[in-house]
């Protein structure tokens, strides 16, 4: 008897342990909790409520629970300090000190650096004209990446055999370079095509080469479409900051200045005005798969317009002068571990759930919205799978209720929780000017100085703009012939704003923390000093297959004003 008494209280405890606590937080500041929709991600009626609880999630988390779930070894913030600690151990590599790449290579190499499968990286380019010395990019990712075969594509090895002995490089590493170099140029089709056939497919594709523009351009339109890169890997390119400088524009992919007839006013365009760059491949892609926005051929023709890579790309991640593109993949990690990072958590593809208990703040904006719930049915089971194993708190921020950006910070304030995840619930008229007001108050709220200084979001916390999925080209298909093709001609505040942060996370150089800014996109932007701040707080912002957009806070020590230190 005693025995089923102890069984029937740990089912019910356990029971109280999966169910997701809610929390809505009214305008009035009021702590106490209200109840929840129906589309509200909980799993138990809350206190006062009548009628039923809200349908069963897609799992049980008491059950996950139960079945004590193992967790990645570390986060994306301890593993970008591990990593800037090997960059700059080794002295030979600048991607943690004149570049901010530490936390892109944290978030997309932590399945292949914890993975007891192998894998393949290729490096395009060996460093070897880094000041005095060699093979710095070898020696980070073969200590980063224990499990991975690292192989590289230089185009003159002498370069960096000359640099051998005032490197005292081991001649069992020069050997290992030997064996796994391929030589040529990265534009150059039968090379690279040589390459993936004699040594991948590769898991990782590094552009650091030239940075030229005809190399970079090729990386991406060669390495999406080649099976030489697997499905679900990533092709990451470095050094995208050049792209709107001159002494780089001129090599531009693909285009002759002397079949327009506007030659003269061409030729003083920039490569990332004719929209021929890396950069535009990035904020295009990223935009035509979020509203159906920038799909369509830019100035320099249909070669470049990005409606063709939609389908070959399921996840992209822009972070400081580089940006990451993973090859779309049907499979999802079937691990089902625990993660500390909560963009890893949200994506679908990465078999990993959130490993605490969440705090979430929601925020509709003024508009149509498909449901008069707190959120979305799509969102609401999206959050239920993702952050559901440990549980979330909700909170709710209506801004038709806020009169101005103090009002609302006040109201976000008094929230006592430091949040994981702010959830913004776009109408689905948001291209009606009547919108507009509320979408410019959230941009001036979660880009003011008193937000980014109050860190009331998390370091690794997100902001994820939800709810154009409607309008995303995967349920679009086709977009509109007049539809913009260039940011600068988007009108929806938000969406805009999305636009600029892309292309100056881009081109912005650390060092010179955006100096003649708006000149970079070739256009003038919007909310120019909203978008300064926001490039630093905000590490990077990416997007998966759910479509949202998510805006990730980065690690202070590593933005891109700061001063760059071995952490360890």
């Amino acid at each position: 008897m005693e025995s089923s008494k102890r069984v029937a209280v740990f089912a019910i405890v356990a029971f109280f342990l999966g169910c997701f606590s809610q929390v809505l937080f009214q305008n009035t500041a009021s702590s106490s909790p209200t109840c929840p929709t129906s589309d509200a991600p909980q799993c138990a009626p809350c206190p006062g409520c009548t009628g039923k609880s809200s349908p069963e999630t897609q799992f049980s988390s008491s059950a996950y629970m139960q079945k004590n779930l193992p967790s990645w070894r570390n986060g994306v913030l301890r593993d970008a300090v591990e990593f800037q600690s090997m960059a700059m151990r080794g002295k030979c590599s600048d991607k943690c000190t004149a570049h901010r790449y530490q936390e892109i290579y944290a978030r997309t190499l932590f399945k292949f650096r914890e993975s007891s499968q192998p894998s393949k990286l290729l490096e395009i380019g060996l460093g070897c004209i880094y000041d005095n010395c060699a093979l710095g990019g070898p020696l980070t990712y073969m200590a980063y990446l224990p499990n991975t075969t690292y192989h590289a594509l230089e185009i003159d090895i002498s370069v960096c055999k000359a640099k051998y002995a005032a490197n005292n490089v081991p001649l069992k590493l020069s050997t290992y370079i030997d064996e796994h170099v391929c030589h040529g140029s990265s534009a150059d089709t039968p090379t690279v095509s040589a390459c993936g056939s004699k040594f991948g497919p590769f898991d990782i594709v590094i552009d650091d080469g030239s940075h030229m523009l005809k190399h970079t351009s090729f990386s991406f339109l060669f390495w999406l479409k080649s099976p030489g890169l697997v499905p679900g890997g990533y092709l990451i390119i470095e050094d995208l900051q050049v792209s709107s400088m001159v002494a780089w524009a001129n090599t531009a992919l693909d285009y002759s200045y002397w079949s327009s007839f506007s030659f003269w006013w061409n030729a003083k365009q920039p490569a990332i005005a004719r929209g021929t760059t890396v950069v535009n491949y990035a904020q295009s892609l990223l935009m035509c798969q979020l509203s159906s926005v920038l799909c369509l051929a830019p100035h320099a023709g249909e070669e470049h317009a990005m409606i063709h890579y939609v389908n070959l790309v399921d996840q992209i991640i822009v972070a400081p002068e580089s940006v990451a593109f993973r090859k779309s993949n049907v499979v999802t990690l079937t691990e089902n571990k625990l993660t500390s990072d909560m963009c890893i958590a949200l994506d679908d593809k990465s078999g990993s759930y959130f490993d605490r208990k969440a705090n979430v703040l929601v925020v509709r904006l003024d508009g149509n919205h498909l449901s008069k719930k707190l959120l979305s049915s799509d969102t609401a089971q999206h959050l239920r799978t993702r952050l559901g194993v440990r549980g979330l708190d909700v909170y709710e921020l209506r801004l038709a209720s806020c009169a101005s950006v103090t009002a609302c910070l006040a109201s976000i304030n008094r929230i006592k929780s430091t949040l994981d995840l702010i959830v913004v619930e776009v109408p689905f008229n948001s291209g009606e000017q009547k919108t507009w007001a509320s979408q410019q108050l959230l941009i001036e709220i979660l880009g003011s100085a008193d937000f980014m200084s109050s860190n009331k979001l998390a370091i690794g916390g997100v902001v994820m703009i939800d709810g154009y999925q409607p309008r995303s080209i995967a349920v679009v298909k086709t977009p509109d012939a007049k539809s913009p093709r260039t940011a600068d001609k988007i009108n929806e505040p938000l969406l805009a704003f999305a636009g600029h942060f892309v292309m100056q996370q881009l081109v912005t150089v650390p060092e010179e923390g955006g100096l003649s800014f708006d000149n970079w996109a070739a256009y003038a932007i919007r909310n120019e000093d909203i978008v300064k701040r926001a490039i630093v707080f905000f590490n990077d912002v990416s997007i998966d297959a759910h479509r949202a957009l998510y805006f990730r806070r980065g690690d202070p020590r590593h933005n891109r004003v700061s001063v760059p230190r071995d952490h360890l």
